[in-house]
């Protein structure tokens, strides 16, 4: 696999969010502490599953904690039918982490065929046993190689085995000096810094054949090995012994402050709830709750759901149906780990008290593509005149069918002659005395724009740009120098694979060319779509960026909503585009 090579003269990207420092272990007593790390004692199962001719102990000469340093020693002598020991901990069951900057300080040793790492592997295992449920490599080295660092995550994808990684080359040796070694990591992206420096992000928002292996609970594992599979098996004998000094390792959540993300009040009118973004303590500092509209006081607060990140007011009044407002002074509320709120601008409640204004919540695409979900305040009265409401897809009128949800009567479903695109604007005009709550009271007019989360879809016939993708696995973006320009994908190597979601416009006879800049003489891509396969021979280029199109076969495809699956049947090429014309 070809890797993406960043030298680092200076820093490129320094980390600037507001963290706040939820664990760490400064490795400052005399000894490891058992409440935080487990030792890992033996050869694992396989060599630790890597082929390592270490045996891990928990000896004084494989772990120990001295003058502020966790240090790892590798040492060459027999023990249990071994010739070489090392030191392994782990934290399972003990102290783990969902997202939040994962960073530590850490010292590499050196020699060929010695390794050291610095990785987690998931608390629950709920997509099972590895790699099911996910691998995070933050620091990963050779010590052959004392100028480079791997930062990888390894998943399960169609039934194989797949890793998607970045190393970073820089010019000083890292076995010499300390240097930090860490994730950013969200809901959304993974993000690996050395020294700050970013080298690799990989997207983890999209589920992976439908798990989400990677929005799970990890534990941390520090380790030192000899003659993996990744290390090699030649030892540099002479170099030994080696040590992994590791000065902490922390754990920071992002400091997010408490936000009303919507405030809602009972249809009895004695309670409102005032939704957070973010987990909020039971408690509240009354006097700094103030409303705006209604005669009103809070008697007591408790939270709601497991979440935790609803406030539930209790009130010394019951609402009245007309409109107002509540707002937060700085400090009304905590998050669970003691933020508090700033000052809140007036949040406008929906009341539902009968005889209340109903009010609109927004619009969203719904997965198939062809759907638009809007909700409202108040469950709607069917009525025939649903259908004044008009959709402008780009600000064009969409020709649509509009019917209440049956199951959710506070939701319209609106539905579409034609799909929805990633990037398509859409908005929704809503006439006066056009929809009507179940008190009898119309909804107000209204241009609701819609949110649009679709994932790219190219319209076929026509081309699909490579790097448009749906999801991917082994692959990379990288600037195309064709006379396209953009973007291509890059290091597509043997069963790496990627997903476009595509819109047939007629039914009809298609042939597929594509547009790829090939070394490997023997490289096929192979199509998925519609219960259809075909593999295509690439024509070779000599080159990552000299660009020839290979001519492919014929594909019968029907009007409607496709994924197209792309796989390396051999790899060796890089892909510009797809083009797919009617005959």
């Amino acid at each position: 696999m070809r890797i993406l090579i960043l030298i680092l003269l200076s820093p490129v990207v320094l980390w600037s969010q507001e963290w706040k420092l939820q664990w760490s272990d400064e490795f400052n007593g005399t000894e490891l502490n058992l409440q935080h790390w487990n030792y890992e004692i033996g050869n694992g199962e396989g060599g630790w599953g890597t082929g390592q001719i270490d045996y891990c102990t928990d000896r004084p000469e494989n772990v120990r904690v001295h003058k502020g340093f966790l240090k790892l020693g590798i040492n060459k002598e027999d023990i249990s039918g071994f010739h070489y020991t090392a030191g392994r901990i782990n934290t399972r069951n003990k102290i783990t982490a969902k997202y939040g900057r994962i960073e530590a300080r850490i010292k590499i040793p050196a020699g060929r065929g010695i390794g050291a790492a610095f990785w987690m592997l998931p608390q629950d295992e709920k997509f099972g046993w590895w790699p099911r449920s996910g691998e995070i490599d933050i620091l990963e080295i050779n010590g052959h190689e004392i100028h480079r660092n791997y930062g990888t995550v390894h998943y399960m994808l169609s039934g194989q085995r797949k890793y998607t990684g970045h190393d970073i080359i820089v010019p000083n040796d890292l076995s010499k000096e300390f240097h930090v070694y860490a994730i950013e990591w969200d809901e959304k992206i993974i993000k690996w810094f050395l020294d700050d420096s970013l080298y690799h992000t990989f997207p983890i928002a999209e589920p992976i054949d439908e798990r989400t292996p990677f929005n799970e609970r990890f534990y941390f594992i520090l380790s030192t090995g000899v003659g993996s599979d990744f290390s090699g098996k030649i030892i540099e004998d002479k170099l030994l012994p080696q040590t992994m000094e590791v000065d902490y390792l922390r754990v920071y959540k992002k400091v997010v402050h408490p936000e009303i993300q919507m405030a809602i009040g009972s249809e009895d009118g004695k309670s409102l709830e005032l939704h957070f973004n973010e987990q909020i303590k039971p408690t509240a500092d009354f006097s700094k709750i103030k409303f705006i509209g209604q005669e009103n006081a809070v008697v007591s607060v408790q939270n709601k759901y497991r979440e935790n990140n609803v406030l539930v007011l209790q009130l010394a009044k019951v609402l009245n149906s007309k409109d107002f407002m509540v707002a937060l002074g700085a400090g009304a509320v905590t998050t669970l780990d003691q933020i508090p709120n700033k000052d809140l601008a007036a949040f406008t409640v929906i009341n539902l008290v009968s005889g209340s204004n109903p009010h609109w919540l927004g619009a969203l695409t719904m997965s198939d593509a062809y759907t638009l979900e809007v909700s409202g305040s108040k469950k709607f009265t069917s009525d025939p005149s649903i259908s004044k409401i008009e959709v402008l897809q780009n600000g064009k009128r969409v020709g649509c069918t509009i019917s209440v949800d049956s199951l959710r009567p506070s939701k319209l479903l609106i539905k579409a002659g034609i799909p929805f695109m990633k990037g398509d604007s859409l908005q929704l005009s809503i006439p006066a005395n056009t929809c009507k709550s179940n008190d009898g009271i119309f909804y107000p007019s209204a241009m609701v724009r819609v949110n649009n989360s679709l994932p790219f879809k190219s319209i076929l016939p026509g081309r699909i740009e490579a790097e448009n993708y749906l999801r991917q696995s082994g692959v990379q973006k990288e600037e195309c120098h064709d006379v396209s320009k953009g973007q291509n994908l890059g290091y597509i190597d043997d069963k790496d694979n990627f997903d476009y979601q595509v819109y047939v416009q007629e039914d009809g006879e298609y042939e597929i060319s594509v547009r790829a800049a090939v070394m490997n003489y023997n490289a096929i891509l192979e199509f998925k779509i519609a219960e259809q396969s075909i593999q295509i021979p690439l024509v070779q280029t000599f080159g990552w960026q000299i660009w020839k199109d290979s001519p492919g076969g014929k594909i019968s495809l029907k009007k409607g909503v496709y994924t197209l699956r792309c796989n390396s049947i051999n790899g060796g090429f890089n892909l510009n585009y797809l083009q797919l014309t009617k005959l």
